[in-house]
């Protein structure tokens, strides 16, 4: 069942989907030569944008271009500030895509623009494979501020009440980290082929965000190994440590009550759950306020 969504000149082509990571796939309608999504990525407190996951509609399709460049809270896209390309991104049928820049960048704004281009005529006809492309969401308040746009110039807010399925992977770079200001002209990469493993290592933003005081964590393992799933402050100090064991490669979920390793209540404000698996960091920011 699909409902069609007047907004600016496109219309969104929301389909419900039984998924337990997503409510349901984003399209794009009418797409002509261009079309796209952009989500505003919050890189403050030092932090630097990695790479990034989405929830995938369509392997058989991609998006020619993801776009990034430095952005300013709660405005849409200049893609005339385009920084960094990447090009020809795909990811699995109703799952995963991910990349990995080469170098992590961060933003003298505190803010980047992660801008997804729609290929010409993509519209999309249905769910996986062959549907055409299309981005996961959830009907949730508090997702990455998302804009919409028919042409790359005109762009139009989408509802608050959905957070699209899009994770960007921040670190806290040891060196200073590069800005995508510093960028002559535009960079082009061009990632690895894609491949579909089973599982990946991922670490999904907490829902609800902000929060008070419950949210819930999601990360994926790609491998069975130790992992350890820990709060930290601004400070970088630990608060409380949620899991540390042994677990299954896979999809798990545990739940943070906004307290600290003796059971007592933290003060409102920014946290950062940090997983560590087989290698990898991955870390997601949170706001608790009470």
């Amino acid at each position: 069942m699909k409902n069609h969504v007047a907004l600016a000149a496109l219309l969104l082509c929301v389909s419900s989907h039984a998924h337990a990571q997503v409510d349901g796939i984003l399209g794009l309608q009418p797409v002509g030569a261009v079309a796209y999504v952009s989500v505003e990525v919050s890189v403050a407190g030092g932090e630097s944008l990695a790479g990034l996951t989405w929830y995938h509609n369509d392997e058989s399709t991609t998006f020619p271009r993801i776009l990034l460049m430095e952005g300013q809270p709660n405005t849409p896209p200049d893609l005339g500030q385009t920084a960094l390309i990447l090009l020809e991104i795909t990811g699995e049928s109703l799952g995963w895509g991910d990349v990995t820049l080469a170098t992590p960048v961060s933003s003298t704004t505190g803010s980047i623009d992660v801008v997804f281009e729609f290929p010409p005529n993509g519209e999309m006809t249905g769910e996986g494979y062959g549907g055409g492309p299309g981005i996961g969401y959830s009907i949730a308040p508090g997702g990455l501020a998302t804009h919409l746009s028919a042409d790359g110039v005109e762009w139009a807010r989408l509802h608050g009440g959905f957070a699209m399925a899009i994770n960007p992977d921040l670190v806290l770079p040891k060196a200073a980290p590069v800005m995508l200001s510093s960028l002559k002209g535009q960079e082009t990469q061009k990632p690895k082929p894609f491949s579909v493993p089973r599982y990946r290592t991922t670490l999904g933003q907490p829902v609800p965000n902000p929060f008070n005081p419950r949210t819930e964590i999601s990360f994926s393992l790609a491998t069975p190994g130790a992992a350890r799933l820990a709060i930290f402050n601004l400070r970088g100090q630990r608060i409380v440590t949620l899991v540390d064991e042994f677990l299954n490669a896979g999809d798990h979920q545990f739940s943070w009550l906004g307290t600290d390793d003796r059971g007592q209540p933290v003060a409102s404000g920014v946290y950062f759950a940090q997983l560590n698996h087989a290698g990898d960091s991955l870390v997601r920011r949170m706001a608790l306020v009470r």
